[in-house]
C-alpha cells in the first residue's frame, strides 16, 4: 500500500504599529455668535496633518443645551485608521474650563 505525503504549508504574517503624537489649536474667536447657527451646522478647523493623515476638528454647538459637541475627523481617504486624543477647551482669557482624556 503506497503512503501519500501531504506537503506542508508553512505561512507567515506581520504587523507593524506605529504611535505618533502632535497637536492642533483651534481658536474660535466669537464663539457668542454661534448661537444663530442652525443644529446641523458645525464650525470645522483648517485640516493638519498627524502621522501621515488630514484631520479636522469640528464642532457643533447646542443653543437650547448650552453645550457643544466636539469631533476630530479624519479627512484623508484611508480605512484602519485609530486615533486617541485629549482635549482641552479655554475661556476667553486662556483658563482651562475642561479636560477630556
Amino acid at each position: 500500500m503506497a503512503t501519500s505525503v501531504m506537503p506542508c504549508n508553512e505561512t507567515s504574517s506581520s504587523c507593524h504599529l506605529t504611535k505618533v503624537s502632535g497637536s492642533h489649536l483651534f481658536k474660535i474667536s466669537g464663539f457668542s455668535l454661534t448661537n444663530w447657527m442652525a443644529s446641523d451646522e458645525c464650525i470645522e478647523s483648517a485640516t493638519f496633518n498627524v502621522g501621515g493623515y488630514d484631520w479636522a476638528i469640528q464642532c457643533f454647538p447646542c443653543r437650547w443645551s448650552q453645550s457643544i459637541a466636539i469631533y476630530v475627523t479624519l479627512k484623508s481617504n484611508a480605512t484602519n485608521v485609530k486615533a486617541v486624543c485629549k482635549l482641552t477647551l479655554l475661556d476667553h482669557c486662556g483658563i482651562k474650563t475642561f479636560n477630556a482624556p
